[in-house]
């Protein structure tokens, strides 16, 4: 990346680390029995942060092996 546009990247690197621990204290705050279970609460987070990173696999993949195909298919025009 040049570096004519790091500083845009680093106020939406800022703003994606934000929106990250907002999701994070929503799952917390509704999975934590009001404060009486803080672990319950951290774990929900921890759990929601997986299946998230999971998600992001899933989409990867897909990406990379419709690109791979489509890379094949022009290989053998």
């Amino acid at each position: 990346m040049d570096q004519t546009y790091w500083a845009q990247a680093f106020v939406v690197s800022l703003i994606t680390s934000w929106g990250i621990l907002g999701f994070a204290g929503t799952v917390e705050t509704h999975v934590n029995d009001a404060g009486r279970n803080v672990l319950r609460g951290y774990r929900g987070a921890l759990y929601m942060g997986i299946g998230l990173a999971g998600i992001g696999l899933i989409v990867s993949i897909c990406f990379m092996l419709m690109s791979w195909r489509r890379y094949h298919a022009e290989q053998q025009r």
